[in-house]
């Protein structure tokens, strides 16, 4: 939860500042909007965050925080093009004392949480899944861009994040915007990602009652009787 915070302010708070320059470079003519939305190619940033903080994000702590936003061009465009915009996004992730939700118990391989509101969610990811979204993204992006009423999960960033624990240190980290956007909330929760055969979500309390924030495996979904309508 404190990265996805340190995240989301480096990135929104140094977007907002860089907006006066470049609407005067625009106003200017010196630089067409064509290049600020250009999706066919990847472009990845790095940044650090010092451990006694900057302008942009609070500090980290003892350490400098550092982490990739890759395919930043394509996820800004995007963002661009939604109802999501940089202050909302700053309010909604990069806001510590609104903290996200965590889905997922601690020590599951894959930790899953949502913000506050349930408009967005946060999953990390494997290195394989991570390497396949950064090759889908052009297309992807173009797809959404052309069908912005597609059911297709709207992606808000992909990120690596430094552990500082040396080269296995790493973890990738996707940012989604709930397809039920914060309006309505979620009574259960499912992972319909695959599961192992016969796999069913692990009772957190003695009594086997399994908390509704618990997410559910796909194997659940027909016993439940939950169709889709």
């Amino acid at each position: 939860s404190a990265a996805i915070h340190l995240i989301f302010q480096a990135l929104c708070r140094s977007r907002l500042a860089q907006e006066p320059m470049l609407a005067a470079v625009q106003d200017a003519g010196l630089l067409s909007e064509d290049p600020l939305e250009a999706v066919d190619h990847i472009e990845s940033s790095s940044y650090t965050v010092p451990s006694g903080g900057c302008s942009y994000a609070r500090s980290p702590g003892s350490c400098d925080f550092k982490f990739d936003a890759i395919a930043s061009n394509v996820f800004a465009t995007l963002w661009k093009h939604s109802d999501l915009s940089d202050e909302m996004l700053l309010q909604e992730l990069g806001d510590p004392t609104r903290q996200l939700q965590r889905l997922s118990p601690v020590g599951d391989e894959v930790a899953l949480l949502v913000s506050s509101t349930g408009r967005c969610v946060v999953r990390t990811v494997s290195a394989e899944e991570a390497q396949t979204l950064v090759e889908l993204a052009p297309k992807y992006s173009k797809h959404l861009l052309a069908r912005p009423q597609s059911l297709l999960p709207r992606y808000l960033g992909l990120f690596r994040v430094d552990l500082g624990l040396g080269a296995d240190g790493q973890c990738f980290v996707v940012v989604m915007e709930s397809i039920f956007g914060g309006v309505f909330s979620a009574n259960r929760v499912f992972e319909l990602t695959g599961s192992m055969h016969g796999g069913q979500a692990r009772p957190q309390s003695q009594g086997g009652q399994m908390p509704p924030s618990r997410p559910c495996t796909d194997a659940e979904w027909l016993p439940g009787g939950r169709p889709l309508r």
